[in-house]
């Protein structure tokens, strides 16, 4: 886990919390996404469930993210949240419920409330396939068998945030804290007790440029799927009013969520044969959503309703179709694109900088510099190692 950035978002969250209840205390949050299930156009119910918070986000968390804060919540408390949820769901057969930040971790999601969740999926008597969130190092062979035993006949995904394949973002730009290895030891388990996944990758976390972000991304989802074999869940970095870096630095003028534009060219470069593992989820998710990818007031909407149509139906004519609108935003996209920046660890560098002496003071950057940016440089050199490894 990057320390500095665990720093940084651990001021960002506990100042947002002091002036925003962004509790999920007793709260459902609810939105349907567009899918495909059993080859047909499928709204799919997300559920999120409040819980006590992410205990990633405990220690700081990822730099986009500021989901759930409330520590006093009980377990009665949130088995009620899923018996409502599960009436809200009646008789829809794919249903996918997800919590603060990891349903297999035990201090989020306690064993008990966990057996009951798959209990209530059971017992409902609509559900075909049931849908959840975790961690990677939260998953292990005796909570999967527990699951799976309790589930019976209904199918089991478990969705896992990876965001990148480039260690180097994972850890400076994104702090997931996340091991590689901890990573590839999940997938390989749930293909062993035959339980799908759909990995979690993102467009344009801070510090990369349009062009950036959008290379990542495809590299990122092409491994995914050609290499890994799973599923990919693509999640273009949305605005949330606050308690992340994104955030703060967009409001410094610094970081903007990605254009239509982006996500378009990164669905362009994929084949028919990869879009069939590829799913791009709704725009909208949990109340504390500010902004989601948009263009200029003139093509939103209809760039939106041909995306909204290839998530029903996988046919890339839709995107086609959308990347062929003319329109004057287009050329500030193409802008974008031709963005000059200093390498990306020079960059990161400076940019931690300027947050350190915004944030947590020039005492503190004077006192601390040696070691941050050693860190960034270490990792640095750890991802060009991994790389080259990769390609033996």
């Amino acid at each position: 886990m990057n320390k500095f950035l665990s720093l940084v978002m651990l001021k960002l969250r506990n100042d947002f919390y002091q002036n925003y209840d962004c509790s999920y205390n007793g709260l459902i949050s609810r939105h349907t996404s567009p899918t495909m299930y059993n080859g047909k156009p499928y709204d799919l119910p997300f559920l999120e469930i409040g819980t006590k918070d992410c205990k990633h986000a405990e220690f700081g968390g990822c730099t986009m993210c500021n989901f759930g804060k409330d520590e006093k919540i009980n377990e009665n408390k949130i088995i009620k949240q899923l018996e409502i949820a599960f009436e809200i769901c009646r008789k829809k057969p794919f249903v996918h419920m997800a919590v603060c930040g990891s349903t297999f971790d035990d201090w989020e999601f306690s064993p008990l409330v966990r057996k009951k969740m798959f209990e209530l999926a059971n017992k409902c008597g609509y559900l075909e396939y049931f849908g959840t969130e975790s961690r990677p190092e939260d998953i292990t062979p005796e909570k999967l068998e527990e699951a799976k035993s309790i589930l019976g006949d209904i199918k089991l995904s478990i969705g896992i945030g990876f965001e990148s394949s480039n260690f180097f973002i994972r850890e400076c730009c994104v702090n997931k804290g996340l091991k590689k290895g901890d990573f590839l030891t999940s997938v390989n388990l749930l293909k062993k007790y035959n339980i799908d996944q759909e990995i979690h990758v993102i467009l344009k976390p801070p510090f990369l440029t349009e062009k950036e972000a959008i290379e990542d991304s495809i590299k990122t989802i092409k491994y995914v799927i050609n290499e890994l074999k799973v599923y990919v869940i693509f999640i273009p970095v949305n605005m949330r009013i606050g308690g992340t870096l994104t955030k703060w630095l967009n409001e410094k003028g610094l970081y903007n969520i990605p254009m239509l534009w982006s996500v378009l060219e990164v669905i362009m470069a994929l084949s028919e044969k990869e879009l069939e593992k590829f799913i791009i989820p709704a725009f909208e998710s949990s109340y504390t959503l500010q902004q989601v990818s948009e263009n200029c007031d003139k093509c939103t909407r209809r760039i939106r309703e041909l995306i909204l149509n290839f998530q029903y139906t996988k046919n890339k004519k839709f995107i086609e179709g959308a990347m062929n609108i003319k329109c004057g935003c287009k050329d500030i996209w193409k802008e974008r694109l031709k963005e000059k920046a200093l390498p990306l660890r020079e960059r990161i560098i400076k940019n931690y900088e300027f947050i350190a002496k915004e944030i947590l003071g020039n005492n503190w950057w004077i006192e601390n510099k040696n070691w941050v940016v050693e860190y960034v440089r270490c990792c640095s050199v750890l991802n060009s190692k991994k790389q080259e490894k990769s390609k033996e």
